[in-house]
């Protein structure tokens, strides 16, 4: 009897290892040290940061619970299993960022408020993304500038609110539901767009705006109330380049595009129907120089070899890896 105590005991203290395991740590590195927090204090361990820190998000759950980022840090998730709730980067104006802010996580809506310099978002899946970079005071107008999204998937809508308060702004290799943009100065390369975003008619609050220019791209639609151009703005500067169109503008300059009523294509049709960019790359963010890819950058080992000298004593190990 004793002996089937001891195995029952054994086989529960497994049992909740392997639950506790499913709830990964968060870890904050300063200066060489880590300090663990619990899944459910990712806003603790923003708060015990400082800038250039980096917390590290492990495989989920999260809990949904809002956070805030006021610092120049990096969250860096291992894709879409570390689950995030809602975002907010509040920053002081004019920051000038040196590393990626947000990295292979999943969030809710993610909201920025800042005006900064170099903001870097990679491989993330968002709900929504609203960037709103601070306007004018009476001494300065805020801007976003040299900022980079790359390859995310933003799985409801993306919007741009301040018009011409970006310099420099480049959105490539990402796929997006629905989108407005009015800057001219958003560049959208190797992007899959599906619609421009609603402007009031299901309680929207924000225009259809195509501004910008669209590069090796796929662009589905306009207006996603009727499948027209509603109340769509596209600018006199909108520009398309080798793009997969499901429309012909009404306005800006269309050179070397592919009009198609079709344009949800997969990988294999699109090769098979040669829709290639000038650079020789798939229009859209199936292909391309850096394809759309939710895989966390990390090497990976690719050979290992093990060789003894016997006349030093000594054993040699090559490794060799390679970047996703």
């Amino acid at each position: 009897m004793k002996k089937i105590l001891i195995l029952m005991t054994a086989v529960m203290a497994i049992g909740v290892q392997t639950v506790s395991a499913q709830y990964a740590k968060v870890m904050l590195q300063h200066n060489g040290k880590a300090t663990l927090f619990e899944y459910t204090e990712v806003q603790k361990a923003i708060d015990a940061s400082v800038d250039c820190d980096t917390i590290y998000i492990g495989e989920g759950p999260y809990n949904n619970s809002a956070i805030t980022i006021t610092k120049k840090i990096t969250i860096m998730g291992q894709g879409e299993k570390s689950q995030l709730g809602d975002i907010t980067i509040n920053l002081s104006g004019g920051s000038e960022m040196t590393s990626t802010i947000l990295y292979g996580v999943k969030a809710g809506s993610v909201t920025i408020n800042s005006s900064m310099t170099n903001l870097h978002i990679d491989k993330c899946t968002f709900n929504n993304l609203t960037i709103s970079p601070n306007s004018t005071t009476s001494t300065k107008t805020y801007s976003m500038k040299d900022m980079v999204i790359e390859r995310c998937y933003i799985t409801n809508r993306l919007i741009t609110t301040v018009k011409d308060q970006f310099e420099n702004a480049i959105i490539r290799n990402c796929k997006i539901q629905y989108f407005s943009n009015g800057s001219k100065d958003v560049s959208f390369i190797n992007c899959y767009l599906s619609s421009t975003y609603g402007d009031g008619v299901y309680g929207y609050i924000y225009n259809d705006l195509m501004y910008g220019s669209f590069l090796n791209s796929i662009v589905e639609k306009l207006d996603r109330r009727s499948g027209g151009y509603g109340g769509c703005t596209i600018d006199s500067s909108t520009s398309f380049v080798n793009c997969l169109m499901g429309f012909t503008p009404p306005a800006g300059t269309i050179t070397d595009c592919y009009l198609d009523s079709k344009t949800a294509y997969t990988d294999e049709e699109l090769q098979v129907k040669a829709y290639l960019g000038t650079d020789c790359t798939i229009v859209g963010c199936n292909g391309g120089a850096r394809p759309y890819n939710l895989v966390p950058a990390v090497p990976s080992l690719e050979d290992i070899k093990l060789d003894v000298n016997y006349n030093t004593k000594k054993l040699n190990v090559t490794v060799k890896v390679k970047a996703n």
